[in-house]
């Protein structure tokens, strides 16, 4: 019997199915009732996150936003280019930086309920399913039900497991993959080929999902592997577990090489910045060995992630291990071994890495849990053990019960000191379900994406802000959402001065841009990313290529937020005749050819020069595709500075297409440098290489190509 064990563990695989050293099996009565509780449990979790959803009107933030943006994409390529295509797209989803399992997961649900569905709350209750099944069979195996169904209970009500559950992040659905690889590789036999390919699928998977998974399973999985090398009687044993070990690698390498070969340079530019460079300086503190920085992620880590009151029990139960007696019949597992060498070197490397973002820890949190869950049947007489579950669970239910329905919000935290035992508004990922952030985003976008003029396939919409609540990213997700072809873009952290980005904004080119005057919780805001946006405002604002189009509150907040539009500014007929009053003689009802309608010209003195508008009309449907072209002139003729402009941005590449009767204004700014000595302005429409259209009066030269307007004399004095 001893010699059958020995060369089954050397084979990854424990005899008869049951690993050596691990408890019997409880008495099936035991093991019915325990999992229909966890079945209420986990109902319960889904029906409390579908409740959560319901009443959430939190927007999505920077990361949540991109996955959700490249499930969109990922979607719609494989319904335009069908299978063959959709490998080509997912190689270079998220522009090949991070590797895009989690854009995959909410297709199923695309598929069955359409794209315009927001997947999250599906998403995250289909994880928290999987994450407590296999905690639960972990427990079981290594101890009895009892321990499954109390760590479900403890893991998902940890704030950091069931606020990320609730958001579209990679850490939850790491987690799950971790959690999942453990069973399946030291509490599993492993010895068929199916084993074999299953663990294979789980490491691909698993760096598919984040390039930081083997972190969290390298060490146990090396400390397995030597001991079954080790245990090996013969060579034959030994080549077969190590072929054992090669055919888990291959099949893993395989599946990931699917996105990392394509992306090798840009994973690994990306990956130090974010954890050892310019990035991971942003977001955190490069004096690693610094005691303060650490006692600060400690009480963070204490505090926010775990809760409080399960960092005490933990501290309780510690002393209880040492000190203790354990109740009569307890026995240890022999794989127990799992579990501290699971959490030990993630917990090392996080707390001397640059940034101590917790959410590196989700995958080593459920040995917390079922640390915890160990804990109190190892010292607790069973007739005891539900009432001393009961009071483990009293406090971090309520705080779960605070950070999951409205009435959490009125509910004030409680504190000891610095340490809060519940908070509703602890951290960004357990919060109640409410309103806060709900800036208008979807108006926004609709504005714009079903207004008068949709936009065009290439316009863009720049946004000047960057907020946890208003970005980039969360625009650009539901205009991608609402199908408006629309590309939403930030200012790049690489510009910091006005001339870098007067230089990258005549690159983009774009169509619509976003200010927020006084941005609503300024202290959330990333400082280096919003280095230019006072800077930014004023050029746009003093650019006479943009006009505001739309003003509106930035929801219940009392700010407001304004929207520019480069070209042409659309014009309803009932405000053109006050529009043009005033308009410089010789400007009214010009025709330029058949195609256009000038119906008056303003020159308003501005910034020490002068504000040129011309109000146009589209006599028929047709690209805007001509160049206004704008002479300052003497008295002879001569030109003497210019100041042309495309119809529309990018009309020789893109032509915008206007509608019969579309009216819009155009503005053009002439400088006291420009103006100097000119006594007339001309202009005309032309479109390359020799194409004019003729205005029909007026004072006119070069054969009626060019239409003359005298420059005011007012304003030379």
């Amino acid at each position: 019997m001893r010699l059958g064990a020995s060369k089954a563990f050397c084979a990854f695989g424990w005899p008869g199915g049951r690993l050596v050293g691990v408890a019997s099996m409880p008495p099936q009565h035991l093991r019915r009732n325990c999992m229909a509780a966890a079945v209420l449990v986990v109902a319960t979790l889904v029906a409390v996150n579908g409740y959560y959803f319901h009443c959430a009107r939190t927007p999505t933030r920077w990361d949540d936003s991109a996955y959700l943006s490249g499930s969109l994409v990922l979607f719609d390529g494989l319904r335009d280019h069908g299978v063959i295509g959709f490998p080509r797209i997912f190689a270079h989803l998220l522009g090949g930086n991070k590797p895009p399992l989690i854009c995959t997961l909410p297709m199923p649900f695309y598929v069955v309920l359409g794209r315009g569905l927001d997947p999250r709350f599906l998403v995250g209750i289909g994880l928290v399913i999987l994450m407590s099944i296999y905690v639960f069979r972990i427990a079981e195996i290594l101890w009895s039900p009892r321990e499954g169904l109390l760590a479900i209970a403890i893991l998902q009500t940890m704030p950091l497991m069931y606020g990320l559950s609730r958001q579209f992040l990679v850490d939850y659905g790491l987690a799950a993959l971790v959690v999942m690889w453990i069973f399946y590789f030291h509490l599993r036999p492993v010895s068929g080929v199916w084993s074999i390919a299953r663990l294979g699928l789980l490491l691909g998977l698993g760096l598919l999902m984040k390039v930081t998974f083997p972190l969290y399973i390298a060490a146990p999985a090396a400390v397995q592997a030597i001991s079954a090398i080790r245990g090996c009687l013969d060579w034959r044993d030994r080549a077969t577990t190590i072929a054992r070990f090669g055919g888990i690698l291959l099949v893993g390498g395989l599946i990931a090489a699917a996105w990392y070969l394509p992306n090798w340079q840009t994973v690994t530019a990306y990956s130090h910045s974010a954890y050892n460079g310019e990035t991971a300086l942003r977001y955190g503190s490069p004096d690693v060995f610094s005691p303060g920085v650490i006692l600060h992620y400690f009480f963070e880590l204490s505090s926010v992630a775990l809760s409080t009151f399960y960092s005490l029990s933990l501290v309780f139960a510690l002393v209880a291990w040492l000190f203790l007696p354990k109740r009569p019949g307890y026995s240890r597992s022999n794989q127990s071994w799992v579990l501290a060498v699971w959490a030990a070197v993630p917990f090392a490397v996080t707390t001397f890495a640059v940034v101590k973002d917790l959410r590196y820890l989700a995958p080593v949190i459920p040995v917390a849990a079922l640390w915890l869950s160990r804990t109190v049947t190892a010292f607790c007489p069973p007739r005891r053990v539900v009432a001393a579950s009961a009071l483990l669970l009293t406090v971090p239910v309520f705080a779960y019960a605070c950070s999951s329905f409205p009435f959490g919000a009125r509910i004030p935290g409680f504190a000891v000191g610095r340490f809060q035992v519940w908070s509703s508004h602890l951290v960004w990922f357990a919060v109640p379900p409410g309103d806060e952030g709900a800036w208008q985003q979807p108006e926004i976008i609709d504005s714009m994406c079903h207004g008068p003029e949709p936009p065009q396939q290439g316009d863009r919409l720049l946004v000047l802000l960057s907020h946890p609540y208003l970005n980039s990213e969360n625009l650009a997700y539901l205009a991608l959402r609402s199908d408006c072809r629309l590309q939403v873009i930030g200012v790049p952290v690489e510009i910091t001065t006005p001339g870098q980005f007067q230089g990258w904004i005549h690159q983009v080119r774009p169509r619509y841009v976003l200010l927020v005057p006084r941005v609503p919780e300024p202290e959330l805001a990333p400082t280096f990313a919003n280095a230019m946006k006072s800077e930014a405002e004023r050029l746009i604002i003093s650019d006479s290529a943009f006009q505001p189009i739309h003003r509106a509150p930035l929801g219940a907040t009392g700010a407001e937020y304004l929207l520019y539009q480069s070209g042409p500014a659309l014009l309803r007929r009932d405000a053109l005749a006050s529009a043009v009053d005033g308009s410089v003689a010789g400007s009214r009802d010009v025709h330029f050819g058949r195609q256009f309608l000038l119906h008056g010209v303003l020159l308003t003195p501005k910034d020490e020069g002068l504000q040129m508008e011309l109000f146009w009309e589209s006599l028929a449907e047709q690209p805007l595709k001509y160049f206004i072209f704008v002479h300052l002139i003497d008295q002879s003729g001569k030109i003497l500075a210019q100041a042309d402009y495309e119809q529309a941005p990018g009309a020789r590449t893109s032509p915008r297409l206007a509608e019969a009767g579309q009216i819009w204004r155009d503005t053009v700014q002439l400088s006291s440098d420009q103006l100097r000595g000119a006594t007339g302005i001309a202009f005309g429409i032309w479109e390359p290489p020799q194409t004019s259209l003729m205005p029909d009066r007026g004072d006119r030269d070069w054969d009626g190509r060019r239409l003359i307007l005298p420059v005011p004399r007012d304003l030379h004095r």
